[in-house]
């Protein structure tokens, strides 16, 4: 196995310091446990979501890349660009899949000559280029944001590996592109329903990589119905009147001085009248 040496600049002078293969080991450690840590978080959490709300085969979205689908059955009623998400369910798990492979293998393509590399002996180094120029090394092969001294790639043509690279970056990128919208859009319908009074933080937070801990916060919760209140007092110590509710009738008079209808149309006449009887002009 070879080394891995960090190269920095330090009050003028460049400093070369070598990262023990105890410390390799840690560190591959804590990112394997985080990244599965994440994986059951969000997994539970939106299969937990899915069973309290009825949502039919919740099982899926234990499966990477396909958890969307469940996701979409979750917030079926709202709409993605005039559609319903229940429509675009199976193609946003099409969409993550596929932008998921694509980087997966452009990262194994990439860096697969890098391991080889290094299992073998050589020599890996982490800094700037002109901080690696500094320091006296020889010629820098420069692979992704890591430099070697030298390495021997296992392709037969390098030449076309270099253009397929190129194509699937480009591709990856434009489909990470499309689960960016697609994440944030999902989010806020999803928090929406479930979490309402505060889905813009928990749709920020989540595309910035959180999604796991708030969905598995809110594992345990019911559909949110959200109302909205139009004001009709009728005396100011009345509550506004709910329209999300069927009212009752309400019964109103057609003449609401029907109880007068037979007296003369004349306000003053009784006035007049008893003055008459008593012999006033």
């Amino acid at each position: 196995m070879g080394k891995i040496i960090i190269v920095d600049d330090y009050a003028g002078q460049v400093m070369k310091s070598e990262l023990s293969n105890g410390w390799i080991i840690a560190i591959a450690l804590i990112a394997l446990v985080v990244i599965v840590g994440l994986y059951l978080l969000r997994s539970f959490g939106l299969y937990k979501l899915a069973k309290n709300n009825g949502v039919d085969k919740a099982f899926i979205a234990w499966i990477p890349c396909v958890w969307v689908y469940t996701a979409c059955k979750l917030v079926k009623e709202y709409k993605f660009f005039s559609y319903s998400y229940q429509k675009f369910a199976v193609w946003f798990a099409v969409i993550f899949s596929v932008a998921q492979v694509l980087t997966l293998t452009y990262t194994f393509l990439l860096y697969f000559p890098l391991v080889g590399y290094f299992l073998q002996g050589g020599n890996i180094y982490l800094g700037e280029y002109a901080k690696l120029v500094n320091a006296n090394a020889e010629e820098f092969i420069f692979i992704g944001n890591l430099f070697v001294d030298h390495i021997v790639y296992p392709y037969t043509n390098f030449r076309a590996l270099s253009i397929v690279l190129d194509i699937m970056s480009t591709a990856s990128a434009l489909f990470d592109l499309a689960v960016a919208i697609i994440q944030i859009n999902l989010y806020l319908v999803l928090f929406r329903k479930f979490w309402p009074e505060h889905y813009i933080v928990g749709a920020i937070v989540s595309f910035f990589g959180l999604f796991p801990f708030f969905i598995f916060a809110i594992r345990n919760k019911r559909a949110v119905r959200v109302y909205r209140y139009t004001p009709n007092y009728t005396n100011y110590n009345q509550r506004p009147q709910d329209y999300s509710q069927p009212q009752r009738p309400v019964r109103r008079d057609e003449d609401p001085f029907i109880e007068f209808s037979d007296k003369d149309d004349d306000p003053f006449s009784d006035i007049f009248n008893n003055d008459k009887k008593n012999g006033d002009n």
